[in-house]
Formats: structure tokens, sequence, C-alpha cells
């Protein structure tokens, strides 16, 4: 059972809550019972759906709030969603507390940087230029490799993966900027 917490949709006829069917489909074809967490503001019973998971995948989507790494809001900064930023700051809380595995991609790396402890650059372009464009692009498919990283020898990366470079993707505009004590 793999928790994965929505996003929220805000179209035409209404609120939806969601996740991107990726997500569901590779975590099925791995074996796994993907289970979509709503984003409800209730500890108790979003305590009682944590209870039953035996890892979590915490996606990408919209900015973190940077009050919940003690900074003020950048004029990039949009996108944010506090009751996404309080459900997946306490879901990856707990996860990191009791030892639950976690897979995070994109925003969710950011949120498990924050609910460790750490920082994060609210905008890459201003306040950390480089070459790499990781600005997220409508046009661009999601599968297109983008840049290079280099994969940490000896690392659970590395043992999947293998060491040296490795080809990703990227769309984002916020990233890690100061580690959270115990992550490399």
């Amino acid at each position: 059972m793999i928790g994965i917490p929505c996003f929220k949709s805000e179209e035409g006829r209404g609120v939806f809550l969601g996740q991107n069917a990726s997500y569901v489909e590779a975590i099925g074809a791995a074996g796994g019972a993907p289970i979509l967490i709503p984003l409800i503001g209730d500890e108790e019973k979003l305590r009682a759906i944590y209870v039953k998971l035996d890892g979590l995948l915490l996606a990408g989507g919209g900015d973190v709030d940077p009050s919940y790494y003690g900074e003020e809001r950048h004029p990039a900064c949009s996108k944010v969603d506090p009751l996404r930023d309080w459900l997946e700051l306490t879901l990856a809380r707990w996860a990191l507390a009791e030892g639950l595995p976690i897979l995070a991609i994109c925003r969710g790396i950011q949120v498990l940087n924050v609910a460790a402890g750490g920082a994060l650059y609210q905008d890459l372009p201003s306040q950390r230029p480089s070459e790499i464009d990781h600005t997220y692009h409508p046009e661009r498919p999601l599968t297109e490799l983008v840049h290079s990283v280099e994969v940490e020898p000896g690392s659970r990366l590395a043992d999947i993966v293998g060491e040296g470079c490795l080809a990703v993707n990227s769309g984002h505009h916020q990233a890690v900027k100061d580690v959270a004590p115990g992550f490399k």
C-alpha cells in the first residue's frame, strides 16, 4: 500500500482532487497498491490513512510555502497550496520518524528536505543562476532528458542505477538550498 497525496485542481465545474496517472500506474506495475490520499485537514483521519501504508510517494506540484523554512515569500514563489503543504509535510515527518520508505520526486524532494529541517531556493533563475534550464515548459515532454546529474558512489541510488552520470528531465524553479541534517 503506497500512499500518494493528491493535489487540488480548480476547473470550471468545481474543485477536483487527483494525481498524475503515471505514478499510480508505476506503483501498480511494481506490484504495489497505490492509494490516493485526499487533501484533508484532520490530523486524526490523516493518521488513520497513514498507519495503513507501506510506503509514501511525494510527487511533483506547486511551490512549498517558505514560511515552513523561516523565509519571506520571494516574488516568484507562487501556486502555494496551504493544505497540501501541511498534509505532505505531516506525512513526511511521520514517515521519517518511523522509518516508512519514501520516494520523493520533484516537489516531493523539496517537501522532504523541508520536513527534515532544510530550506529551498524559492526561484532558481534569480537566486542561483545557471546555464541549465530547469524551468518547466508545457510543450516539452516530461520524458525529455534535459541535463545530467552525478550519482553519488555507494549511495542507494547508485545501487539501483549504477554510478556515474545519469540524464534526467527537469521542470521546476524551486530546489534544495540548505540540505537537511542527515541528508546528502
